[in-house]
């Protein structure tokens, strides 16, 4: 994917070794293209990828919840057969390393196309039954969105 920034910061660089993934982390609430261009980023250089979604209590930040997200996430890669791994994990405080040169550390800096994005956006406009959340997501999860948001409202999680 071109456009893309990378800032190495620290660790042992490394070319894709068999059997380990890139690891991205978040809430994803919702996931979006800005998400989905990063993922895409590291699965055109041939790594596979592991999404770990935090484990957050339902609000109004984080209307889809866990299990829904991770859903989403798996429901996209894997009508694009891509290999992508989704767990949920518990939600972290920080991230901690002893030997940086365990892991190979890298910050991605997105194009101003993606990092446009904004989540706060998405669901606002969703909060206000306002179409414009759909240039921001994928057409195959526009359903699945809509029905999570409907039941979030529905229980007065999502206001």
């Amino acid at each position: 994917m071109k456009n893309w920034d990378c800032k190495f910061h620290g660790g042992f660089k490394r070319n894709h070794e068999k059997n380990k993934r890139a690891m991205i982390v978040g809430t994803f609430q919702p996931y979006h293209l800005g998400h989905i261009a990063m993922v895409n980023r590291l699965l055109s250089d041939g790594v596979p990828v592991l999404i770990l979604v935090k484990d957050v209590e339902i609000s109004t930040t984080t209307p889809f919840g866990s299990e829904n997200v991770k859903k989403l996430i798996e429901k996209y890669h894997n009508s694009k057969g891509d290999d992508v791994v989704v767990q949920i994990i518990p939600d972290i405080e920080s991230f901690n390393f002893r030997n940086s040169d365990d892991i190979e550390i890298k910050e991605h800096i997105s194009p101003k196309t993606v990092s446009s994005i904004s989540v706060k956006g998405i669901r606002n406009s969703l909060a206000i039954q306002n179409d414009s959340w759909k240039n921001s997501i994928d057409p195959i999860l526009h359903e699945d969105v809509l029905k999570i948001i409907s039941q979030s409202t529905s229980n007065h999680i999502y206001m």
